[in-house]
């Protein structure tokens, strides 16, 4: 999902510059925007998911895979973090709360590049995990 998400945002770009003189001009910036909105929503998706952050009805990593832990699930807690200043309140407060600090433009280039890889980190980690447990479970029932 990452992936299809990094190449949608390499190469979906307006093949015009704002500015110039284009029959669709108007809608390139809207659906810039769309792409960016639908990563930043996806990314902070998997970001609590993987962080089990949420109420008790929400999916979590603890949910889908009982006892799973790895340092990679510290390493994204450290960087996405919470509270104030945190990249997790910066996507909370500058894509989706109503809050004064929505402009028309922010960059969140600076929170993808921190935050992707070590969600990739953790989705590398639960891959292997699955792969133990499958593993482990098909040769108990071999005995």
């Amino acid at each position: 999902m990452l992936d299809r998400l990094r190449t949608l945002r390499r190469d979906v770009k307006p093949k015009f510059q704002i500015g110039e003189e284009h029959p669709g001009q108007e809608y390139a910036q809207v659906i810039s925007n769309a792409l960016v909105e639908s990563t930043v929503l996806h990314l902070r998706q998997l970001c609590d998911i993987l962080l089990s952050n949420g109420r008790n009805d929400d999916i979590t990593i603890n949910r889908i895979l009982s006892g799973f832990n790895c340092q990679a699930i510290d390493d994204l807690c450290s960087v996405y973090g919470h509270g104030p200043g945190s990249f997790k309140e910066r996507l909370n407060k500058h894509c989706f709360h109503a809050s004064d600090r929505r402009s028309a433009m922010h960059n969140y280039e600076p929170v993808f590049q921190a935050v992707i890889p070590r969600v990739e980190a953790v989705l590398a980690e639960v891959h292997s995990d699955l792969r133990r447990r499958s593993i482990s479970t098909s040769t108990a029932g071999s005995d």
